[in-house]
């Protein structure tokens, strides 16, 4: 003979009593397991394999997101560098387009690479037009750059000799144009003991001749 438990009460009951002594219940199979086992039982079961599945494929997807986003700020800063180094030096095909460098940085390497290229001939004409008596011959002797307003401002220093004992001179001319025109060429100083002449002259060689030898630098 086994004891059981009563299916309605709880109560131990032998296997082969025709009722439970205390609720009268016909016997049946053993109690059934308790609705808190059933929960332990249910929580501790593992996750579904779908669910499993979708975690792993999400945080591949992060993975390859935050790869993909740090290879990006990469070249693009390497990028941004080697344009910042090409308009510097003013190398061929090197300066970037408009919207990545300023128009006044483009004009300013156009304007190096312009008198570097052109220099003696520069020199010449505006020694000509400020002096036009004595020796035609006159060296560049320095360029100087700076930003003025939305425009550029060009110091040119001109070095010269005034023939017959006179010694050797000094012309410094400013030049100030913007992105859409020339504006005007002066002398600004001079140690010649004679007056620059022709003011006119020396504009108009800035506006008919640097100025579209600048231009044409910068490729516009």
């Amino acid at each position: 003979m086994a004891l059981i438990k009563c299916n309605e009460c709880g109560n131990e009951v032998s296997s082969k009593a025709a009722a439970c002594p205390r609720c009268s219940a016909p016997p049946g199979p053993g109690q059934p397991a308790s609705p808190t086992n059933q929960s332990v039982s249910a929580s501790s079961a593992p996750p579904p394999k779908r669910l499993r599945k979708t975690t792993v494929i999400l945080a591949l997807i992060a993975v390859a997101l935050s790869g993909g986003l740090l290879t990006w700020y990469e070249i693009h800063a390497k990028r941004r560098a080697a344009w910042g180094a090409a308009a510097t030096s003013g190398s061929p095909g090197g300066i970037p387009p408009s919207d990545q460098v300023s128009w006044a940085d483009r004009a300013s390497a156009a304007v190096t690479r312009a008198f570097d290229a052109n220099g003696p001939t520069i020199a010449q004409a505006i020694k000509v037009a400020t002096h036009p008596m004595g020796p035609r011959e006159a060296s560049l002797s320095g360029v100087e750059v700076r930003r003025a307003g939305r425009g550029l401002s060009v110091e040119v220093t001109v070095g010269w000799n005034g023939g017959m004992g006179l010694g050797d001179y000094t012309t410094v001319v400013v030049w100030n144009f913007d992105e859409r025109q020339h504006r005007q060429a002066t002398v600004f100083s001079d140690t010649s003991p004679f007056s620059p002449k022709n003011p006119g002259q020396l504009d108009g060689f800035f506006r008919d001749q640097v100025f579209p030898l600048v231009m044409s630098s910068m490729g516009e």
